[in-house]
């Protein structure tokens, strides 16, 4: 399957912002060594928004990173579990790749 293109990540953005669900995810952009990111404070996690981008910075000064793009999911998952007769409802904050549908 082809990787996403930046157009791909760009209808997937608009259609959660129109969705009223553009909050839960953050684009990281690298592109030529510096890292774009979304608004940290439209996600309750921004401190770890702000750590994974101090990781990301530190990662590009000691390995280098190809320009790319990829987003973060900033919400929370509930019902952790096997199946949905025994999940715990625990929430955690989770970073995943995002396929647009």
């Amino acid at each position: 399957q082809a990787p996403f293109s930046a157009k791909d990540l760009d209808d997937f953005e608009a259609a959660a912002e129109a969705a009223g669900t553009g909050d839960r995810y953050c684009r990281f952009r690298l592109r030529r060594g510096r890292t774009f990111h979304c608004d940290f404070n439209r996600s309750r996690y921004y401190p770890l928004l702000h750590a994974f981008r101090a990781a990301l910075h530190i990662l590009q000064i000691l390995v280098g990173l190809p320009d790319i793009d990829f987003l973060l999911h900033t919400d929370e998952f509930f019902g952790i579990g096997p199946s949905k007769n025994n999940a715990l409802n625990i929430s955690v904050p989770v970073l995943v790749q995002a396929r647009p549908e």
